[in-house]
């Protein structure tokens, strides 16, 4: 028995890691991580994203794959699903993104730094099967007012942490958040944005620091508990009611 214990422990699978969002370029991908070839649910893509420059939008992807994997490190094993939701144009359909979560049934968890766009009341929306981090978003760049976005309108749910950004305020220690963030009364846990340097930004660049700082720091198993017992608060100047992080 303790032969197959210790046998077991050393062929763990690996972490298995489905990023849904705009594209990804994977020519330089680390040699020490099995990075997939992008599942294409939006069709092919007839433009190759590694000939566009780092800052267009079809490489966000990309990004955020990137800092998820800075963050991260490398002592865990894991395996990563690139997943495109967007199509040849940079358009969004609720059927692309049902391929996406058909096709991820069986994952560990999903990264999720992008949602589909949405103004009036949908039937039909997917079920979220598998454990997801997803961007609460902000509303900006066409995102309006009565706009809902998928996955993020399904919070509070069983298997989605919804997480916002901060930002720190000059000469203290307490925080700032965008008065802009979608669905702020069910966000999870907030984490720093861009210093200002960086490409990736917002909500984005915290949900990718998220699960990075999550699958470093806790087993999968108990993913849930391990994040609830590292929980901290952060005070947020003009507001009564600190914020979540860990």
């Amino acid at each position: 028995m303790l032969a197959l214990f210790f046998t077991s422990s050393l062929y763990a699978s690996p972490i298995k890691v489905g990023i849904i969002d705009t594209g990804f370029c994977l020519s330089d991908k680390p040699k020490n991580r099995k990075i997939h070839r992008p599942f294409l649910a939006a069709g092919k893509i007839h433009i190759e994203p590694c000939t566009l420059g780092k800052e267009h939008p079809r490489l966000h992807g990309q990004l955020v794959l990137e800092h998820f994997l800075s963050v991260l490190g490398n002592e865990k094993d894991i395996e990563i699903f690139p997943i495109v939701v967007f199509d040849d144009k940079g358009r969004q359909k609720l059927d692309f993104w049902k391929k996406a979560l058909e096709y991820s049934k069986g994952f560990d968890v999903l990264l999720i730094a992008s949602g589909f766009p949405y103004y009036k009341r949908i039937s039909g929306l997917p079920e979220l099967e598998t454990l997801s981090f997803a961007a609460s978003g902000t509303r900006e760049s066409g995102i309006k007012k009565n706009t809902s976005l998928f996955p993020q309108v399904l919070a509070p749910h069983r298997n989605l942490f919804l997480i916002g950004a901060y930002s720190k305020s000059i000469g203290s220690n307490d925080a700032m958040v965008d008065s802009r963030r979608m669905y702020p009364k069910y966000i999870d846990y907030f984490f720093p944005d861009s210093s200002g340097t960086e490409k990736l930004t917002g909500s984005s660049r915290a949900v990718a620091t998220a699960l990075g700082i999550a699958l470093r720091d806790c087993k999968l198993a108990n993913l849930k508990q391990c994040i609830a017992k590292k929980r901290k608060y952060i005070k947020v100047i003009n507001q009564k009611e600190p914020i979540r992080t860990y």
